[in-house]
């Protein structure tokens, strides 16, 4: 049992029905975003596991049919990108994920009303079919922690996905922490991060708040984005000094952290 319904149980699934439920929505989960305040828009962080592992070709059927619905309801997907699997994973990078997407949607409602459209629901076997697991969160404008150069309503207002050019990597990175002073140690650490990472002529894009689970494992607490220019610039990064001692800051204790290396790449249509 769960104290949230979009918490959804730990480890591999054993059987059918609680393999659907690392990968969609329950009802409970879909009722407790519908009561949320809907005045602004927002994210929805999407991290998948793929059936089989790092092949999309199964969920690329359920992107195809999914995506004409997502642009009916006015969202748009802002950013998709292909986990890296080719960097040394001592270097902090986790390879449990293929893929992530942001997309951002203009209202709660909108994400609420596409579950409700017949094309988008036939979709759906797809996604089971072809996906081990998904993470699902939705994330909102709120506190700047990362100082980012972009937000969720100007994505909205401009329409246009982040501009992740070839050759870049985009670091995404999910943190979470249960002790009463996540706050401040975050910020502490966001602030020692930009110093790193104008050494290396990287930028924060955009540094979300998380609000409810969708479809989870864990409760999370920040999401931001990292643009790179390049591989290089990110090793460099991670290999800088004071990096070890930082990091471990932010793992420190009950903390919880996620950080993926991803290069954008045509969403799987």
């Amino acid at each position: 049992m769960t104290d949230h319904p979009g918490i959804a149980p730990k480890g591999e699934a054993e059987t059918f029905e609680e393999h659907i439920l690392r990968v969609n929505p329950t009802a409970a989960a879909l009722e407790n975003l519908s009561v949320q305040p809907d005045d602004d828009p927002i994210i929805m962080l999407n991290l998948l596991r793929f059936k089989p592992r790092g092949d999309s070709s199964i969920y690329s059927l359920y992107a195809r049919d999914a995506a004409p619905e997502v642009a009916k309801t006015g969202s748009f997907v802002g950013f998709y990108g292909k986990v890296l699997s080719d960097l040394d994973p001592s270097l902090g990078i986790d390879v449990g994920w293929d893929s992530v997407a942001l997309v951002v949607y203009k209202r709660r409602r909108s994400f609420l009303q596409m579950q409700q459209s017949p094309i988008y629901q036939s979709a759906v076997a797809y996604r089971v079919a072809g996906a081990y697991a998904r993470l699902l969160y939705v994330t909102k404008d709120g506190a700047n922690f990362f100082e980012a150069k972009e937000t969720v309503a100007g994505l909205d207002n401009n329409r246009e996905p982040l501009a992740i050019g070839k050759g870049e990597i985009a670091v995404i990175d999910l943190f979470g922490n249960s002790s009463q002073d996540a706050s401040s140690a975050l910020k502490h650490f966001a602030g020692q991060r930009a110093h790193l990472l104008e050494g290396v002529g990287a930028e924060t894009l955009l540094s979300l708040e998380t609000e409810v689970p969708i479809v989870s494992e864990d409760y999370w607490q920040h999401c931001c984005l990292t643009r790179f220019p390049s591989q290089e610039a990110l090793i460099a990064f991670l290999a800088s000094p004071g990096w070890g001692d930082l990091s471990q800051s932010i793992n420190a204790g009950p903390g919880k952290h996620i950080s993926l290396a991803t290069e954008s790449v045509a969403i799987p249509v």
